[in-house]
């Protein structure tokens, strides 16, 4: 039975960091990010007919409809928009029985439908000190790291959302430390 593991947080809490080394302890050869997925909608779908798949989500707040929590509804309808992609990779996985790990913000607990077929784990990762965050988000690629940070806020309010949906979906949260400890409590729970 394919293992499908899912690793998701705020902009800037180590995501793909912590997925590559679990996918290394565990022998995965297949690890995706979500935002390679939305780069091949994006190839697929004019921003005409979908802006959100072309913008950050993190910037996407402005164009929140009225009555709509601005903070989170960026990040929230992405996922959603990306969400088809996301289904088709967990589904062609599970069809080869091969595990994979998929990691990135999309990774919405209760909008990722748990596969029924196939050995599933939800981690979601979260960074409670701030400063701690503001450092990872400057560890990150310059182009990526600045807005970031000055939408720090935003990308927090979305960690509040994730560990409220987290809770709602059975999700492993786990708070970050080191990424050896991290891949190490994640094996814990995976049974490894």
């Amino acid at each position: 039975m394919a293992r499908v593991i899912l690793v998701t947080g705020s902009p800037g809490s180590g995501k793909s960091t912590v997925a590559h080394a679990l996918a290394k302890k565990l022998g995965i050869y297949h690890v995706i990010g979500t935002d390679t997925i939305r780069e091949i909608l994006r190839a697929c779908i004019s921003k005409e007919k979908c802006p959100t798949l072309h913008n950050s989500a993190i910037m996407l707040s402005d164009l929140a409809p009225h009555g709509e929590d601005k903070m989170i509804w960026g990040f929230k309808k992405q996922a959603l928009d990306v969400k088809p992609g996301i289904d088709a990779v967990v589904k062609r996985s599970i069809k080869e029985g091969k595990d994979i790990i998929l990691d990135g913000i999309h990774l919405i607990p209760g909008i990722i439908e748990k596969p029924k077929d196939a050995q599933y784990i939800h981690i979601v990762l979260k960074v409670t000190d701030e400063e701690r965050h503001i450092k990872q988000l400057t560890g990150q690629a310059e182009s990526r790291s600045s807005y970031k940070i000055e939408n720090l806020q935003k990308a927090r309010a979305f960690q509040d959302y994730l560990l409220n949906m987290a809770k709602e979906n059975n999700a492993l949260v786990l708070e970050r430390t080191t990424v050896e400890k991290d891949v190490q409590e994640i094996l814990k729970y995976l049974g490894d």
